[in-house]
């Protein structure tokens, strides 16, 4: 059986006269208002209802208030989130590390990356820096020995020497160890010298 078409304005203001001299039932005024009210509402299926093809919704073109709106909430253009961009590494304090070496502020942890391979030295690098930063840990030491034609075996596969003390340097500016320290420099020489690093840890909940 077809489907009868859906009743367009005209018909509807048709019905509406022809309801207007119908006297109701007793009891039923009600419900044959209710069905007026229902009818008279524009309905989605109406042609009259849709837009018009000839004539396409015209949209507001973004503005550059709009652009700003969406830089400021870590948006770009194309709606894609972006993410905030890391804050650049410090030089440690110098006070901070006059205290140390006087001894009157301390080393809170340290680990000893010496003998492990890059890899192992890695994946063991971050954890103990995630570790520390969560702990509230302001300074730590790194240490990576100093390259010894003694230690070459243990620094990498082949027998290149001094990799570690090398390349952590370059570990340390990555972008998952940067969120948390504040920076990282050359270890005084009464806390191993060249052969580890002073890195200072950003302080919890922070970014920047």
């Amino acid at each position: 059986m077809a489907r009868k078409p859906p009743l367009n304005r005209k018909d509807l203001k048709l019905w509406q006269k022809v309801a207007d001299t119908v006297t109701p039932m007793e009891g039923k005024s009600a419900e044959l208002k209710a069905l007026i009210e229902t009818i008279d509402q524009p309905s989605s299926m109406d042609p009259t209802n849709q837009p018009d093809p000839n004539h396409p919704v015209q949209r507001r073109r973004a503005t550059k208030d709009d652009m700003l709106s969406l830089k400021k909430a870590g948006m770009g253009g194309n709606g894609k989130h972006r993410p905030q961009p890391l804050p650049p590494l410090s030089p440690i304090d110098r006070k901070e590390r006059k205290r140390i070496v006087q001894g009157r502020a301390f080393i809170d942890a340290r680990i000893d990356l010496h003998g492990m391979t890059q890899r192992e030295a890695h994946s063991a690098l971050f954890g103990f820096l995630r570790s520390a930063h969560s702990q509230g840990h302001k300074h730590v030491l790194v240490i990576t020995g100093k390259g010894s034609r003694g230690d070459a075996e243990t620094y990498s596969v082949g027998p290149e020497k001094g990799v570690l003390r090398r390349v952590v340097p370059k570990w340390l500016s990555e972008p998952e160890i940067r969120s948390l320290i504040v920076g990282f420099e050359e270890a005084h020489r009464t806390l191993g010298g060249a052969g580890a690093l002073h890195v200072r840890l950003r302080k919890r909940g922070k970014s920047g």
